[in-house]
């Protein structure tokens, strides 16, 4: 029985040592970078020139474009731009009204030219920034001939 009593301690001793063992192993995960920008409710904006008081130029009135959502996940600030791609030699004037730009209103086309890459929001901390508003107005001088004129206006997220 002695030897059957040691035997059941042993086997317990053993038991309990095989019990505590234990191995590990790292589980990696990968953020991938977010870098989105998205247009809501932005068709094809129509701005309809009409004469002044003045008859200096024809102005429109400005005109919803909808909408401008982005976000990031950088661990750097962020910035927002636009710009105007435009046909020059035409007397136009492009204004972007964002409600998010501290300087108010940017000039995307000044006389015809594109003002280039137009600061909207710059030093954008990572998240979402949901719906921010874009309305544009327009003017042109009386020197621009009668017709359609269309420019797309591209907005960018870079590093700040």
């Amino acid at each position: 029985m002695k030897k059957y009593f040691a035997l059941l301690l042993v086997l317990a001793l053993a038991g309990g040592a095989l019990a505590q063992v234990s191995d590990n192993h790292d589980v990696t995960m990968s953020v991938p970078g977010i870098n989105v920008i998205a247009l809501s409710n932005a068709g094809p904006i129509e701005l309809t020139l009409v004469d002044d008081e003045d008859g200096n130029f024809a102005t429109a009135a400005a005109v919803s474009g909808g909408n401008v959502s982005y976000r990031h996940n950088q661990s750097s600030a962020r910035k927002v731009t636009a710009n105007a791609g435009f046909a020059a030699g035409t007397f136009f004037d492009l204004t972007l009204a964002v409600d998010f730009n501290a300087e108010g209103d940017v000039d995307l086309i000044v006389d015809g030219v594109t003002a280039g890459d137009v600061d909207l929001h710059t030093n954008i901390a990572k998240g979402a920034y949901n719906d921010r508003s874009l309305e544009y107005s327009a003017s042109a001088t009386y020197d621009t001939e009668e017709g359609d004129y269309t420019c797309t206006v591209t907005y960018t997220m870079t590093a700040n």
